[in-house]
């Protein structure tokens, strides 16, 4: 995937600005509030319908203006080219594919695949268990998984249980809405489960070139009892659930524990260490992503010295630099060697390349 033409209008302290990346490493440069990591977030919009800053889109809309509007133009490991355009009115989003209105944002992913890695990506260990679900199901979605109906279908049953359930009509419209929440939630754990251990031999092997001796563990939490169908569970507690008004099992109660050395790795490791290991996970990640789908996201990193000395914050850049992917990121470090980059500087909400 590479992208080679971004535009912003009425976007954050944008009113107008271009960027035209190079198909490599690119770095943006600029002081404190310039707007790089705007940048990068302008991209993650397009590919995921949300923002890694707000919730709120509407609050991304610049001041005295009524609207934002984000375009990028891409091509793809095919050959293919398209044009991708947002356009955000207070409450509202519009999305066009090639001047087509896109009316399943779930489709954004696959035209326009990113990753990001950032100063909070330490929210995989200390987040909530929906922060590590929403990390699990983009990396099943784009493992090549053919289950991608499964999660609407999914939702959608789930949805309707919980309505008969707040309405305390237990009847036998209860027991269609059980059998489908198991069908599809069986199917979804079943993918999850697989993916989650081929994940944590890539994380595995990748936190070897950062730490000598450390033991990683991941146990998958399916949401509901171990050796038990999700069916069964549901009918054994179907008054716990009339009482409460919602389906108290399923996938939608997953959980990922992450270890190290044995220990819960939101409270032993240090913050450079869980920031070390999120980018081992997310590299894990995207390496999947590649293998079977035939998908190059674009990897957006930002500020990824925080947290981190020099050394390391130079040992893994030269590990994106191998993956030989499409980079945009904010943090320039001195003397890194053999790392080439196209260098952009953000000022006075203006992206200019910076001659080499």
């Amino acid at each position: 995937m590479g992208l080679v033409n971004l535009s912003m209008s009425g976007f954050r302290n944008f009113k107008d600005a271009t960027l035209q990346p190079s198909s490599g490493f690119n770095i943006l440069t600029g002081d404190v509030g310039a707007g790089k990591t705007s940048v990068l977030e302008a991209v993650y919009i397009l590919s995921r319908n949300r923002s890694f800053r707000t919730g709120n889109l509407d609050k991304l809309i610049s001041v005295k203006e009524p609207s934002f509007a984000i375009m990028a133009d891409f091509k793809n490991e095919n050959g293919f080219n398209g044009r991708l355009k947002l356009i955000r009115n207070k409450g509202k989003s519009e999305f066009y594919f090639n001047d087509e209105p896109i009316k399943k944002t779930a489709l954004l992913s696959e035209l326009i695949p990113s990753l990001y890695f950032g100063s909070n990506s330490q929210i995989i260990f200390t987040g909530s268990p929906s922060v590590r679900r929403k990390f699990i199901d983009w990396g099943v979605y784009h493992y090549g998984t053919e289950i991608k109906h499964a999660y609407s279908f999914f939702n959608r049953v789930l949805k309707q249980r919980n309505h008969t359930l707040k309405n305390h009509n237990v009847s036998r419209e209860t027991k269609i809405w059980d059998e489908q929440v198991a069908e599809y939630g069986e199917k979804i754990s079943q993918a999850r489960k697989e993916y989650v251990d081929l994940l944590f031999e890539y994380t595995k092997d990748m936190t070897t070139s950062f730490f000598k001796n450390l033991r990683l563990s991941f146990k998958f939490n399916q949401g509901w009892p171990e050796n038990k169908d999700l069916l069964s569970v549901l009918e054994q507690n179907i008054t716990k659930d009339i009482k409460s008004g919602v389906t108290e099992y399923g996938p939608h109660r997953a959980d990922i524990i992450l270890k190290v050395n044995g220990e819960n790795a939101a409270a032993y490791c240090s913050c450079g260490q869980q920031k070390i290991l999120s980018f081992c996970l997310f590299m894990a990640q995207y390496k999947l992503a590649c293998q079977n789908s035939n998908v190059n996201p674009i990897i957006l990193i930002d500020d990824i010295q925080s947290e981190l000395n020099h050394e390391l914050s130079e040992s893994a850049l030269l590990e994106v630099k191998k993956l030989n992917s499409q980079v945009i990121s904010t943090s320039l470090l001195k003397n890194i060697n053999n790392l080439s980059f196209e260098m952009f500087h953000v000022k006075h909400n203006a992206i200019n390349r910076v001659a080499s």
